[in-house]
């Protein structure tokens, strides 16, 4: 008896649930390379916080831009984005975002056809983009890969589980599964949405000896030697974030990706150890060996702190993003005209094509249709 007064207001709650609760789709799901990758084939709508009504769709890699299946014209160039959220600009249309600015531009100054896949995702770190790199990448051919990454790598590095190959974070579900219960699906994610976050921070120096720096260092100079042993030029940029070293009034409380990161497992650093953190990780990329095709750029040198270019710890608004694809259009160009020997960009065929090109791939990953969703939480 005391089982059934239990159960059944239970059992009634969650057939409300299901008939009046719409779960939003998973937009990340598990990978057996890069563990977490945007779920492929997802389209959502919703109202996006940089206002207006945003449609998201994804492609058979999860990734934004073109399906694989279009015809490409024989002389068009692949450029490939690697980064988290700061690339992968979930709150913006794909015509407002930076790498497709880039594209636009480069087919208009060399006069071919530029095909653009933006392979960013929210909350990603480099060990997933290396994955991607290894095991995505190399299957498109690319012309030239550019990785942006720091700010993900910082934070996760305070994770109190971290794990040098990436998986401290929960697996993700599988692509196209649904919540089992609607009933605690809604009850976390409201519980999510009003919690308040902490303002606490602690004083953090030790970046000399910080596990996830040297991981993060390991990755792009992994990254550059994939790149190089295939001929793909790949060009690494620092990140421009809005830490300081003497925050106004109030920054701590605005700025909680760290809270959103870490969700209340460990106290996350204040913004003048964040400030000291992201010139530590902007600094290991500059520091990347040189070599014919690797290059780095100091983005983050080359914008200003400015709220009207980033609106809150790193992601970049609609001028931010015209921004950046003004700076890295001349940089990519100088790249690819000194690349004219790689086939691609000189337009003739390969002689040895990589086996699985224009199949290995997209044949392991099926495109999945989400429905449409609130907006997200976005992660650098």
């Amino acid at each position: 008896m005391l089982a059934a007064i239990v159960l059944v207001p239970l059992g009634l709650a969650e057939g409300a649930a299901r008939l009046f609760y719409d779960p939003a789709p998973i937009r990340r799901v598990y990978d057996p390379f890069a563990y977490r990758i945007p779920q492929p084939g997802l389209v959502e709508t919703f109202e996006s916080p940089a206002g207006g009504r945003v449609t998201i769709r994804f492609n058979e890699l999860g990734m934004r831009g073109p399906s694989l299946r279009e015809p490409l014209p024989a002389d068009a160039l692949t450029l490939v984005f690697l980064g988290g959220s700061t690339t992968e600009n979930y709150h913006l249309a794909l015509s407002e975002t930076f790498p497709e600015l880039v594209g636009r531009e480069l087919g208009r100054r060399l006069g071919r056809p530029v095909r653009v896949l933006n392979a960013g995702m929210s909350a990603a770190t480099s060990s997933v983009s290396l994955a991607r790199l290894q095991h995505q990448v190399l299957d498109l051919e690319p012309t030239l890969v550019v990785v942006m990454h720091a700010i993900n790598d910082l934070l996760s590095g305070f994770h109190p589980r971290f794990r040098r190959d990436g998986r401290h974070l929960p697996r993700p579900a599988l692509a196209g599964t649904r919540p089992r219960s609607y009933l605690l699906d809604w009850l976390r994610r409201r519980s999510a949405a009003t919690s308040s976050k902490s303002s606490q921070r602690v004083r953090y120096d030790a970046w000399e000896d910080f596990p996830a720096l040297a991981v993060f260092a390991r990755n792009l100079r992994s990254m550059a030697a994939i790149a190089a042993a295939h001929g793909i030029p790949i060009l690494f940029l620092t990140q421009a974030t809005a830490y300081t070293d003497e925050p106004p009034p109030g920054e701590e409380e605005r700025l909680q990706m760290a809270d959103r990161m870490l969700g209340g497992m460990t106290t996350p650093p204040d913004v003048p150890s964040l400030a000291r953190g992201m010139r530590a990780f902007n600094a290991a990329v500059m520091a990347l060996p040189a070599s014919p095709g690797v290059r780095t750029f100091d983005l983050a040198g080359r914008l200003p702190r400015s709220a009207d270019l980033i609106f809150d710890e790193c992601h970049l608004t609609r001028e931010g993003n015209r921004r950046v694809a003004a700076e890295l259009t001349a940089v990519i160009e100088e790249m690819l005209r000194a690349f004219r020997s790689h086939p691609t960009v000189s337009g003739a065929l390969p002689t040895a094509p990589r086996p699985g090109v224009g199949g290995g791939a997209l044949s392991r990953r099926q495109g999945v249709t989400g429905r449409a969703g609130a907006p997200p939480e976005v992660s650098g």
